[in-house]
Parts: structure tokens; C-alpha cells; sequence
């Protein structure tokens, strides 16, 4: 596409050949025509691919607050959001459904921050879930004492997302959450887990919150719910 300043090139318009002169914000412009593409479109993976641009969506919409902070490096240009988006992306079936080989003991986040290591999910009665992670894994700098347990707790078919945040620590190895009113028994469900740390600067007196990556389960990654 090109522009051009001459007394000539204002007065055509049309299409001449393969070259297209048109207007464009007060400007003259000039470019390469496009023929018309008569070949249908894939109407069946257009679906899919809105289906898991919406499962998506909705994941990392729900885990918006902690986005700067677990996603520090990224690629130039590229937001959080969008980082966040291709994670979940490449780690979906054709079908929009998640993969479970590739959310075992996955993380989502990158740079220096530390992250948990979770071990499992059961369902129990009351629809709640226990969730059991190694408190001796501990990074470098990792809070260990005072940092609480949050869980990402999502179901695709429904598109229903949720993170709970708990009083549970780290160091507690374990956390029975009750996920109702969001969830209802029956529902299959997947769980990723997140340290979390609220603590003030004795200094200033602000207080930040320290936030660990999100990670997945090593062994159970979904559950069914149960009355």
C-alpha cells in the first residue's frame, strides 16, 4: 500500500488492474487488489475455536488480579492477559476441554516467582474438595509461614470459574474447601492451587500482596463433586 501526493492521484478511484485507489482519512491510498475468496469457510472449526477462545477468556479473567505478578516475562508487546490466554490455549483438546496430561503439575506463570506443588484432588461428601500439596518444597523466598492457600476451581461445560481464597496455610500440607454455592454436586471440575501472602512494609507502612504461580495437580487433576 502506498500513498501518493500529486493532482492525478486525487482524482482516480476504482480499480485499475490489480491496483485499488481509494479514500482513506482525507488520505489517497493505493494497494494491491484482493480477489474474493469463494471457497467456504470451516464452519466446525470456527466453533471450536471460539469455544476454547471463550473457555479461555473466562480462566484468565477470573485470575485477572495476579496476572502482572506471575506473568513478569512475556513476549514484547504481549500483555499478561494475552500470555495467560496462549497458556490455557496449547493446553486445551480440539474439543475446548482442557488437556489432562498437559495440566498435570503444569504452571501457569513464569518468571522468579515461587509456586506450590500440589499433589492431589478428592471429592468429598458436602460438595468439597480436599486438596493435598508438599509443604517441604519450598523455594527460595517463599513465605512459607504466613502464606494461605487459593484454588482455581473451574468447570468447561457450564464455563463456571472460581477462585477460593482460604485461611489455610502452606505449611498445613492440606485444605478441605467447600465450593457451593458456585458449584453444584455432579459437576466435573478441575483445581489448580495458589499461595497467596498479604503483608505491610514496616518502612512505608503500604501493604502488597505476594502471589505464587498456579499450579496444577500432580496425580488427580479433576474430580466429580458429590452431595
Amino acid at each position: 500500500m502506498a500513498k501518493f501526493n500529486s493532482v492525478l492521484a486525487n482524482k482516480q478511484s476504482g480499480k485499475v488492474g490489480d491496483v485499488v485507489a481509494s479514500r482513506w482519512r482525507s488520505l489517497k491510498i493505493y494497494r494491491s487488489y484482493v480477489p474474493h475468496i469463494k471457497k467456504a469457510a470451516n464452519q466446525t472449526l470456527q466453533l471450536l475455536y471460539r469455544l476454547k477462545m471463550k473457555v479461555a477468556s473466562k480462566l484468565v479473567a477470573t485470575v485477572r488480579g495476579s496476572l502482572p505478578l506471575i506473568w513478569s516475562i512475556r513476549l514484547k508487546k504481549q500483555t499478561e492477559f494475552s500470555a495467560a490466554i496462549q497458556w490455557f490455549l496449547i493446553r486445551m483438546l480440539t474439543t475446548g476441554l482442557m488437556d489432562i496430561a498437559k495440566l498435570q503439575a503444569a504452571t501457569m506463570g513464569n518468571g522468579h516467582l515461587s509456586e506450590v506443588l500440589p499433589v492431589s484432588v478428592t471429592a468429598i461428601a458436602g460438595v468439597k474438595l480436599t486438596v493435598t500439596w508438599n509443604p517441604l518444597v519450598i523455594p527460595p523466598s517463599f513465605p512459607s509461614v504466613t502464606a494461605t492457600m487459593n484454588f482455581l476451581v473451574f468447570d468447561e461445560h457450564s464455563l463456571n470459574c472460581v477462585v477460593f481464597p482460604t485461611a489455610t496455610l502452606f505449611s498445613a500440607s492440606t485444605a478441605t474447601v467447600t465450593v457451593t454455592p458456585n458449584f453444584i454436586a455432579g459437576q466435573h471440575v478441575f483445581i489448580m492451587a495458589q499461595a497467596q501472602n498479604i503483608y505491610t512494609n514496616p518502612l512505608t507502612g503500604n501493604t502488597y500482596t505476594w502471589y505464587s504461580k498456579f499450579s496444577g495437580m500432580i496425580t488427580a487433576v479433576y474430580a466429580t463433586l458429590i452431595a
